[in-house]
């Protein structure tokens, strides 16, 4: 498969599921294996959830601006919380809350914003600087990191200017980290969990003529600073090795040797997408405002890994 042709489902659009539910800045999609999907409603401080029947419900409130989210083997929802510093875990069941992680060298950490987890029950995460969170940042980069099954935190790599979505390569071998203030895919190679023994540039993305953002206000806001910024966020993966990168431009797909396949569009500027369907054929994006899924040809690689 080397076009767009061959991974979206022929005639296949993005279609818009909240047609009579309004949202304010949607991010970190989750599918579980009960067909719910879960996503954060950023500036309200959510956790939503789609359910089989196609009903929106608010699954857990006061999340603190609660960003990527990940599913794990034993029933925990982990949710990134910028503006409370931290990573929290909460129960599906019970949804009783704890804090997974929230510090570095007995620092906080700035703004944890997307996660994967690895087979061992490790997390790694990215935790950029953003305005909204509020306070000064005390962290002295803006970092990759790993927190192992045992809660024992190391930092990764710092090598991006804004690390944003990331994901764990089906051989759990290596990681891609996106970074949103430049065009570069980052590469980190794992010599073991939480180890890193090479970074390098695995892929690059196509540059808008003018990178902006919308707020969690819907206020435009620009980077001329950056000119290569792509507002990448972030990513999923398919069982081919393809990667689907939510960008200004739309989700940027980048084939297994990181070769710009093409750019699918959406009504609203994506910020994160995860596959999901009963077949995992399903390609559901977070939006701004909305949810949107588009059919595929392809199928998604099923998180987490076992």
């Amino acid at each position: 498969m080397n076009s767009l042709e061959d991974l979206v489902k022929p005639g296949s659009q993005p279609k818009r599921l909240n047609n009579s539910e309004n949202f304010t800045f949607t991010e970190g999609p989750v599918w579980d294996n009960d067909s719910n999907l879960y996503f954060s409603d950023c500036p309200t401080h959510t956790t939503k959830v789609l359910r089989q029947s196609g009903q929106f419900e608010t699954f857990r409130s006061q999340t603190r601006s609660g960003n990527g989210m990940a599913l794990t083997h034993g029933g925990e929802l982990l949710v990134c919380e910028g503006v409370g510093n931290k990573i929290s875990a909460v129960d599906i069941q019970s949804k009783s809350v704890r804090t997974v992680v929230n510090e570095y060298n007995s620092l906080p950490l700035n703004a944890p914003n997307d996660l994967v987890l690895d087979r061992f029950g490790g997390i790694y995460f990215t935790d950029p600087v953003f305005t909204h969170a509020g306070s000064k940042p005390q962290q002295d980069a803006e970092a990759v990191y790993y927190v192992s099954h045992e809660n024992e935190i190391s930092r990764l790599w710092s090598g991006a200017y804004k690390p944003n979505g990331i994901v764990l390569r089906p051989d759990a071998e290596s990681l891609l980290v996106a970074d949103s203030f430049s065009n570069i895919i980052w590469c980190i190679e794992l010599s073991a969990p939480g180890n890193s023994r090479n970074v390098y540039e695995w892929g690059h993305l196509e540059i808008p003529n003018k990178a902006y953002v919308y707020d969690m206000n819907g206020k435009e806001i620009f980077f001329p600073e950056y000119p290569d910024a792509t507002l990448a966020d972030g990513m999923a993966l398919d069982t081919i090795g393809n990667l689907y990168v939510t960008t200004q431009l739309g989700i940027q797909v980048l084939d297994v040797k990181g070769n710009l396949i093409g750019i699918l569009e959406f009504p609203e500027q994506p910020a994160n997408c995860a596959f999901g369907g009963q077949d995992m054929q399903t390609l559901f994006v977070t939006a701004q405002t909305s949810i949107y899924s588009i059919d595929m040809s392809t199928k998604g690689l099923k998180l987490p890994l076992d």
